[in-house]
């Protein structure tokens, strides 16, 4: 299992002046594209950034969530961590920065759209500048330069300019750089042709996007994408806010594919709990991307893989927990079981 001690951010985001948001509603769970706010932001990452990058980042995506907090935000990884070329690789390293930068979600809008744009996944300046969709620029203090070329490159590609916002960062203290373990894995890069990764996907918050997203960057090829089934569901705290199964699998596969658009994704469902996966029963699947919390699922599926008679292990890649206390498996966390109880309150 590859992992990477995270440190616990020495600061909150919510430490700002609290946001004012509508509890999220079933009507809008995944809004199209088109019909929500879109923003990209240049920003510079890990320990070779301009202060702290965190504090930076919990800003622009308060700014965003203020004006919807359903909205997409292309974070443009520029600089250090993420920021590569398509040969460069996903790292030990940049699992834990992804997490750090996904425990910066504000609290008032967990389902925010935060896309990395990273180099691992073939994205470039230019690219990013003249995406589709994009409504607005963030500015981050800092990031003048970026912002300078995102306009120059809208101008070439003949697009009328962006408006843009201003980021205002709170306080706190500098986020913690990587860990001492992280640094000396980083030279070792994850990158397999045929990846697995499954779950609910319901109301996709931070922690679903965390793991989708070291998914697409680990994978070069197919990614399959298990989606539990909602017959299984069916016992569930407030079992009736569930989003249906075709709308998780919509969710996760746009979010797949807009961190890296060459993604080849593959859906199922999962429908019966002791049937083995695809990754136990497909040999050309390398790698298993799970959670802290499903770790002990993991185990599981290297064993069922084995009785399927197939010799060669999965490479299981971890992610941290999200909103969590601390990252043990059953520590509190940011969970779609508390969104919906959130949203049955306001029922």
């Amino acid at each position: 299992v590859r992992s990477i001690s995270r440190p616990t951010l020495a600061f909150s985001p919510l430490s700002l002046p609290p946001l004012s948001l509508p509890p999220l509603s079933r009507a809008l769970p995944w809004p199209p594209t088109g019909m929500r706010s879109t923003f990209l932001l240049p920003l510079r990452c890990g320990p070779h950034a301009t202060g702290s990058w965190t504090k930076q980042l919990a800003g622009a995506l308060r700014t965003a969530a203020a004006v919807d907090p359903m909205s997409r935000v292309l974070w443009l990884m520029v600089g250090g961590l993420g920021s590569g070329t398509p040969q460069d690789s996903l790292t030990p390293d940049l699992i834990t920065l992804l997490a750090s930068a996904y425990d910066c979600t504000p609290e008032e809008a967990p389902c925010l759209d935060v896309v990395p744009l990273a180099g691992a996944a073939g994205w470039e300046l230019e690219a990013a500048a003249t995406q589709e969709g994009v409504t607005s620029l963030l500015l981050p203090p800092g990031e003048e330069e970026a912002t300078r070329l995102i306009r120059e490159a809208r101008q070439q590609a003949g697009l009328a300019e962006l408006p843009e916002r201003a980021v205002v960062v709170g306080g706190g203290d500098a986020a913690p750089t990587a860990s001492a373990e992280g640094a000396a894995a980083s030279a070792r890069g994850i990158s397999h042709e045929r990846v697995a990764v499954g779950g609910t996907f319901d109301r996709l918050h931070a922690g679903h996007r965390l793991l989708l997203a070291v998914a697409a960057l680990a994978c070069s090829g197919t990614c399959y994408v298990g989606v539990t089934g909602d017959k299984l569901l069916a016992n569930k705290a407030n079992a009736h806010l569930l989003w249906p199964y075709e709308r998780r699998v919509a969710a996760a596969t746009d979010f797949l594919r807009a961190v890296r658009p060459a993604l080849h994704v593959e859906t199922s469902a999962l429908l019966d709990p002791a049937a083995p996966p695809k990754a136990a029963t497909m040999e050309s699947i390398s790698a298993l991307v799970i959670s802290r919390e499903t770790a002990a699922g993991g185990a599981k599926v290297q064993q069922m893989r084995r009785d399927c008679g197939i010799a060669s292990p999965l490479a299981l890649v971890l992610v941290d927990l999200i909103g969590a206390e601390s990252q043990q498996s059953d520590a509190p966390k940011l969970s779609s079981s508390a969104l919906r109880s959130r949203d049955a309150a306001g029922e």
